[in-house]
């Protein structure tokens, strides 16, 4: 019995310790907002690590990748309250504008920090190709609402181009 119990415990805090590797990387997740694929939804949480973010990255330029039309994103920080200190602004710039996919779209931050919307304002200014559609808004609606009415816009002026 001792034996059993024992193993029981063993197994147990081997899941939990694999668990909460795996809740402690998902600082930000990242999935298809709807069916047809055509926005993405970058959920940042309360405690987000530099990892976190770089993965996030990765992930989202996968996924827009695996798609040839457009892809839209909304990044949604409404449970951040600050950037964690071990997050290097310019260095997040660098890498989104990096990993920047062509067929990337609207993008759209929810609830952004004003530090966020500095370094877009930055990016804009200095002629970063991924701050280029880049929006703000207070709610997932109101960020639905900006997409549809400026992927209209995006589409008429690649058609002039």
């Amino acid at each position: 019995m001792h034996m059993v119990l024992q193993e029981c415990y063993t197994e147990i805090v081997r899941y939990v310790k694999e668990n909460e590797i795996r809740w402690r990387s998902m600082g930000i997740t990242v999935s298809w907002y709807n069916a047809e694929q055509t926005i993405v939804l970058e959920k940042f949480e309360a405690d987000f690590t530099s990892t976190d973010y770089v993965n996030m990255v990765r992930q989202a330029r996968d996924m827009l990748l695996s798609r040839q039309d457009w892809v839209h994103v909304m990044v949604d920080f409404s449970m951040v309250k600050h950037i964690p200190r071990s997050i290097n602004p310019l260095s997040m710039m660098r890498q989104v504008n990096a990993a920047h996919p062509h067929n990337q779209g609207i993008v759209v931050y929810i609830n952004s920090l004003t530090l966020v919307d500095t370094m877009v304002s930055i990016a804009k200014q200095i002629g970063m190709e991924a701050a280029s559609h880049v929006y703000n808004a207070r709610s997932i609606d109101e960020a639905l609402q900006i997409i549809a009415r400026e992927s209209v816009k995006l589409a008429a002026f690649v058609a002039r181009s």
